[in-house]
């Protein structure tokens, strides 16, 4: 063996930031040495057992990549809509645009539009009442 070899060895133990290395180069006594060796060669035994075990065990296993999605009939509505920001009618009457959206959800729910804004008057009355007692009725 080369003379430089250990030199090369106890220098890459010293500066290594490998666990338990560093402690192996560092240690002053050969018994010292020794264990630190052995519980270092130790460890990377049972990490390389604990690798090969858990490779065989996902081999082993078969594995399912099919799936299948049942999604069930809605009747409609399909979608429910909660008014969060009401608004006063006569205010959506002014605005066109918004206007003609109400306009398309009432056909599209078969509902006339007066019943429509009749409906929406009621629930914001409504809600205004609970707000002002401090709970939804």
């Amino acid at each position: 063996m080369p003379k430089h070899i250990p030199k090369v060895c106890k220098e890459f133990t010293e500066y290594t930031s490998m666990h338990g290395v560093g402690r192996f180069g560092s240690s002053q006594f050969l018994i010292q040495k020794i264990l630190w060796l052995l519980l270092f060669c130790s460890c990377i035994g049972y990490c390389l057992y604990q690798t090969h075990s858990l490779y065989e065990q996902f081999k082993s296993e078969p594995t399912n990549t099919l799936m299948k999605q049942k999604y069930g009939e809605l009747e409609f509505p399909k979608i429910s809509f909660c008014n969060l920001n009401p608004m006063k009618f006569s205010k959506v009457l002014e605005n066109e645009r918004l206007f003609k959206i109400i306009n398309e959800t009432a056909e599209v729910m078969k509902v006339e539009i007066l019943d429509f804004g009749l409906f929406i008057e009621k629930y914001l009355q409504r809600y205004q009442q609970s707000s002002a007692l401090g709970k939804y009725s």
